[in-house]
């Protein structure tokens, strides 16, 4: 039942999100106009994935038809590169670094409902650049209430785990790190395939440019960045080389965000589960206690975002 909404475009890039509007007025106009409804002020709810998550995958299915039961309105925007028709358009994917993308997606509602008030959800890493863009943007980040969901807070300390404890667990998550460049057999997925043969063909086309003009440094190669076998070796060759770190320690150390929860000025829940097997509890919750906007709960059960399993969701 959703709608794409928006298909903002920035530095060359496209940016996708779904809307889903409240159920009664899904019928009322026609595309876009009918998420707009006829009560200015209904709220959003704003839903930035995880890292494998994308607005065709069941837990989102499952928040927007909470939203609709309680009235509100839905949009789930992608990373780039992810979602079978979310091709890149230019050779840049989105980290928990790069902010400027929801800011995008945030802007674009508030321009569309200006009465509305935004309440945004994270998922996993979805929520790692949640906390950033909320410190970042501070008391103009246009968010009346936030909540991350299973999000690692301190980005080392997730990589240590996985490296030690979780290397199945790891492998499953490099799958979608190289599905937004691979190059897919479109017998077997016509639409992924051709999604991922564009994005892979975008990139490497623009490495090979950057070779000519001598300038390979400051451009990723998709042929090694697809070569990268654990989120160690990826970051190494990608992450680092796309925001200018000399060690992958170091961009750990930064694009951790457990420092910038006292930088958060909008109220903030931060949910973790004790069965998580993929994010740990990484912070004390005196650390959110002590914050004037923060608060953390930690639920007995759950897994790793097993909130929304069930026929509605949790």
């Amino acid at each position: 039942a959703a709608q794409a909404e928006a298909s903002a475009t920035r530095q060359s890039s496209r940016l996708v999100c779904d809307v889903v509007p409240p159920p009664w007025e899904r019928d009322s106009e026609v595309g876009a106009a009918a998420w707009r409804g006829d009560a200015p002020s209904r709220p959003v709810l704003l839903l930035t994935p995880g890292l494998s998550g994308h607005t065709g995958t069941a837990y989102v299915a499952h928040a927007a038809l909470e939203a609709q039961r309680r009235g509100w309105r839905f949009a789930a925007w992608n990373w780039r590169g992810v979602g079978a028709d979310n091709a890149l358009t230019s050779p840049m994917v989105t980290s928990p670094f790069h902010t400027a993308d929801l800011r995008q997606i945030v802007e674009h509602i508030r321009a569309i409902l200006p009465e509305a008030p935004i309440v945004a959800v994270a998922n996993s890493l979805g929520g790692t650049l949640l906390v950033r863009y909320l410190a970042e943007y501070g008391e103009d980040a246009q968010i009346a209430a936030a909540a991350t969901m299973c999000s690692p807070y301190c980005l080392l300390t997730q990589i240590n785990s996985f490296a030690k404890k979780w290397k199945f667990y790891e492998k499953s998550v490099m799958v979608p790190l190289h599905e937004s460049l691979d190059r897919f057999d479109t017998k077997k997925d016509p639409m992924r395939g051709l999604c991922r043969q564009k994005n892979y063909a975008t990139w490497k086309a623009a490495h090979e440019a950057a070779v000519a003009r001598g300038e390979a440094h400051m451009m990723l190669d998709p042929d090694e960045v697809l070569a990268s076998r654990t989120i160690h070796e990826y970051d190494t060759v990608a992450s680092c080389r796309l925001y200018g770190y000399r060690h992958v320690l170091h961009y750990y150390q930064e694009a951790s965000v457990s420092h910038l929860v006292p930088e958060v000025k909008v109220p903030l829940l931060a949910l973790f589960s004790a069965d998580d097997p993929l994010v740990e509890q990484q912070l004390p919750r005196e650390w959110f206690e002590e914050q004037p906007h923060t608060v953390m709960a930690v639920t007995p059960h759950g897994g790793h975002l097993g909130f929304y399993g069930g026929p509605r969701g949790a």
